[in-house]
């Protein structure tokens, strides 16, 4: 069953992607481009800049987020099924119990 809180949570999750696919394909594409424009030596010098490097680092960053988010959601997602695979108690065992 598929609350709103969890489709919202969906859609930002895809748009998180979309953004950064987006800006992991144009600084590929912005390297290859001034490569080519410039070759291999002063291409990568002119490459190489600090908000390049921003770039790479978000992009890697973002990636290693999603890893981590999908290994959490996976890890949660396992511990539910082993708590549901456990013996439920009685209503009256589970107020003796209680009450000790």
């Amino acid at each position: 069953e598929m609350g709103s809180g969890r489709i919202l949570l969906m859609i930002a999750d895809i748009a998180f992607i979309v953004m950064l696919c987006a800006l992991g394909l144009g600084t590929v594409y912005n390297f290859f481009h001034v490569m080519r424009r410039s070759g291999c030596w002063r291409g990568a010098k002119a490459y190489c800049t600090v908000w390049e490097v921003i770039d790479w680092v978000n992009i890697f960053m973002a990636a290693f987020l999603v890893v981590a988010y999908l290994y959490a959601t996976e890890a949660s997602r396992g511990l539910q099924q082993l708590v549901e695979g456990l013996p439920s108690l009685g209503e009256e065992e589970s107020a003796r119990r209680s009450r000790t």
